[in-house]
């Protein structure tokens, strides 16, 4: 009984006994048989016609099953379709003339029964199907855009990896024998970093609390390698610290900033982090370098698309003859 229940054709017989009982009640047929009679005769036609245009419809997707080929599945299922309803029109009235010896005054008239029988289930089906289509490509296209993004973010991590490490090995090394106290603050902080950023891998949103406390590791690294040559200034209300925001953005903008600007004692790297309209604010000092920098604003890209993708929220990024600002919508939480 089960295997009936799921059988693809089973979840077809209460629309088709519908359809069958109310036929007889809506056209004029006036033959001399009871009411009852035309409802087990018509049920019965309105079964040949409808499971016949649905196995040609089906058979029409498995040749045709992509959103491309939808003309050619609907020419398929209109022509066989066409061809189908026209023979099982006359195999019925032939078994009704059999059965009662009555035949069709009027083929025209009869025939428009079935098919619009075969139109109205066929237009049903195939928008079902297409919305289906149009869900699963949607679903589809959501999936690989978040593939690709976190792809965008692995590779980001990446390149904090290795070259960072490098930079804050050679700088402790430097550490350990002048200032060894400073060695020791120094490998809690890169100790954090790095926790941080194992962490937050699975991760699409962390608190602004959570993401400062990093960001302030991260700077104490940077700071040891470029001394006074970065001044940084974070001023966040306590308001905003239940906030969130992607993990690593304010990584990837630091980074970003250092990467891109002239950063000496005679023209030291300003980064201010706050909060203004309720919005996350980075802003540094623009002083670009003269050199080129390979730059295809990955970084940029990614904080962007995370935004779209977790919140449907926009970045702005503003530039000027002074700075270069970047500003995020603040997410979730409790103010």
């Amino acid at each position: 009984m089960k295997n009936l229940l799921k059988h693809e054709y089973f979840k077809h017989v209460l629309p088709i006994i519908i359809v069958g009982c109310c036929i007889p009640l809506v056209v004029n047929i006036d033959k001399g048989r009871t009411l009852g009679v035309y409802m087990v005769v018509s049920v019965f036609c309105t079964a040949t016609y409808w499971l016949g245009t649905v196995g040609i419809m089906n058979m029409a997707r498995n040749i045709y099953p992509r959103h491309d080929q939808t003309f050619k599945r609907i020419s398929y299922q209109l022509a066989w379709g066409l061809l189908y309803i026209f023979a099982a029109f006359w195999v019925n009235q032939w078994g009704i003339y059999m059965a009662f010896h009555v035949w069709c005054a009027d083929y025209w008239d009869d025939f428009k029964v079935p098919l619009f029988i075969s139109i109205f289930i066929g237009t049903i089906y195939e928008c079902m199907y297409l919305l289906e289509h149009l869900t699963n490509s949607i679903a589809e296209t959501e999936r690989l855009k978040r593939e690709n993004i976190q792809s965008e973010l692995d590779s980001l991590k990446n390149q904090v990896n290795p070259h960072f490490l490098f930079n804050s090995l050679n700088t402790l090394a430097s550490l350990i024998e002048e200032e060894p106290k400073t060695a020791v603050a120094y490998v809690q902080e890169l100790s954090q970093v790095y926790r941080y950023i194992l962490q937050s891998k699975d991760q699409e949103l962390t608190t602004l609390r959570e993401e400062i406390k990093f960001i302030k590791a991260y700077l104490f690294l940077v700071k040891m390698r470029f001394g006074e040559n970065i001044k940084t200034q974070i001023h966040i209300s306590d308001d905003f610290l239940e906030k969130q925001i992607p993990p690593l953005t304010l990584q990837i903008l630091v980074e970003n900033a250092i990467k891109h600007n002239v950063i000496s004692a005679a023209k030291p790297l300003d980064i201010d982090i706050f909060i203004e309209g309720g919005q996350l604010v980075v802003r540094n000092k623009f002083q670009k370098k003269t050199t080129m920098v390979d730059s295809n604003k990955v970084g940029l890209r990614n904080i962007a698309n995370r935004y779209k993708l977790i919140a449907s929220e926009n970045i702005e990024v503003l530039q000027n003859a002074l700075y270069f600002t970047v500003m995020l919508p603040l997410l979730g939480g409790e103010e």
